[in-house]
């Protein structure tokens, strides 16, 4: 049996591996190297290496899907199958290699007629390798939602001229983008490039604005509460500018803008959580005013049911199901909406709340209906206002308007409701405060808080300056 010569095909694609291996080995061997100016031309070097050979994936596939003989694929339902068989690849990466072709290749129609590619300025990007397909596939993407909105207002379905021209506009756009920046920054050109086209938007009809948009509910699990939020476009917005402002680069442990206070502590919360503190901050503003639409006749509030004595008495243990007051069950308040509440979490509340006081007797009997009461008057607040001018805890950003006025000595233990004995905390931090390992004091006529032994051994006195740097400068 005679050796088999190879065919002159066979002996080229033969050559193409070889140099390609020690193409890549050459590459790969720079990696070795300390020559940061070596090592980055390596890395460019390898990437354009490999966007060139995935635009001759793409030619590949066009060329099987073209040309490979109908019997070699009859297992097969369709070319993406072939595709995904032989070459042991993702049956979507096939389709995205023939979809890709398709847009930017030309072809032929089944009567043999030349049909120009779809996006020839993309083409000779992918073509030159100056792009990688990911970015290739988005731009493609946003051309056909562009070709989309332009037929839909054309009639009969076809573009106009000047949508012709403005759409090649926009190709021409985003492929030099491609060329210069990376697929990530399409995203904001596009989208620009789609309201430029479509500005009045394509509005949801009323029956999804029903089964879609609002706020839902969604249960709870391990005392934390699931909420599902669809809103529009100027809803969203307003949302944003509240839940940024708790995300002020500032408003970290780390931020420099309190000199002078390098043992202020880090703020430990995830940004999902500075923002659902800053949005139950600015809520609980509202409640404060006359703004809000009134419930029954009355502005809306919290109301709470919860025993005089575990009102006024402190939970010693930390352990559920134990308290102070001769180990009754801690969970014996409940609130309107949620149920049972600890009253560890009621007392925080009452700090800076309209109260009701229901009083109960042995039996759930009403004994007694108090009168509402603001503990902080307009005056008092407005005071603090003044001299606070936010939260003042150390390297808090949250402004005043949304913040809730703490007795430093709490009312329970005999503090007046005065503006010396008084501080504002935003939602956060008064919640922290009333864990009761921070301490606060006003005896220099500015609040004042010590940290906890483990967070500073000397438990040094820390000053919120953010809301006073012209006084620091």
């Amino acid at each position: 049996m005679g050796t088999h010569a190879p065919s002159t095909a066979e002996a080229r694609i033969a050559r193409a591996r070889g140099t390609a291996a020690e193409a890549i080995a050459g590459l790969l061997g720079c990696f070795d190297s300390s020559n940061a100016a070596e090592l980055l031309a390596a890395a460019d070097a390898l990437e354009a290496l490999a966007r060139q050979v995935a635009y001759g994936q793409v030619l590949a596939a066009a060329a099987i899907d073209r040309d490979c003989p109908a019997a070699a694929r009859a297992p097969f339902r369709n070319t993406a199958d072939f595709l995904q068989a032989r070459l042991r690849i993702p049956r979507s990466e096939a389709k995205r290699r023939l979809g890709v072709a398709g847009k930017l290749l030309p072809a032929h129609s089944l009567t043999g007629e030349p049909v120009p590619a779809g996006y020839p300025r993309l083409g000779v990007v992918a073509s030159s390798g100056a792009a990688c397909l990911q970015g290739l596939s988005k731009a493609m993407d946003a051309l056909d939602t562009a070709q989309s909105i332009l037929r839909g207002r054309s009639w009969p379905q076809q573009l106009h001229p000047q949508d012709s021209e403005l759409l090649g506009r926009m190709e021409t756009s985003l492929a030099e983008a491609l060329v210069a920046r990376d697929p990530d920054f399409l995203s904001p050109l596009v989208k620009r490039w789609l309201t430029l086209l479509d500005q009045d938007g394509t509005a949801p009809e009323e029956s999804e604005l029903k089964h879609r948009q609002g706020l839902f509910r969604r249960g709870e699990y391990r005392g934390l509460n699931h909420f599902e939020l669809w809103a529009d476009p100027a809803q969203t917005e307003t949302l944003l500018a509240v839940l940024n402002a708790g995300n002020n680069p500032r408003s970290s442990g780390n931020s420099s803008g309190n000199r002078g206070q390098a043992d202020a502590p880090a703020d430990r919360r995830s940004a999902p959580q500075r923002q659902l503190d800053t949005l139950v901050s600015a809520l609980a503003a509202a409640l404060s005013t006359d703004s809000l639409p009134a419930t029954g006749g009355h502005r809306p509030q919290v109301q709470v049911t919860i025993d005089y004595r575990h009102l006024l008495g402190e939970i010693h243990s930390r352990r559920p199901g134990r308290s102070g007051s001769g180990g009754a069950a801690a969970m014996v308040s409940s609130a309107e909406f949620t149920g049972p509440i600890n009253p560890g979490t009621i007392r925080r509340i009452a700090c800076d709340a309209e109260l009701i006081p229901v009083v109960l007797g042995g039996a759930g009997e009403v004994l007694d209906l108090g009168r509402r009461r603001r503990l902080f008057s307009r005056s008092q607040r407005a005071a603090l206002f003044a001299r606070d001018r936010g939260c003042t805890f150390p390297d808090c950003t949250i402004p005043a308007s949304w913040c809730e006025a703490h007795h430093i000595q709490s009312w329970r233990d005999g503090g007046a409701t005065s503006v010396q004995n008084g501080a504002l905390l935003c939602s956060h931090h008064h919640h922290l405060i009333h864990q009761g390992d921070w301490q606060l004091d006003n005896r220099l006529g500015l609040p004042r808080f010590r940290p906890p032994p483990w967070i500073d051994p000397q438990q040094r006195a820390l000053r919120n300056n953010y809301h006073r740097l012209d006084a620091v400068a």
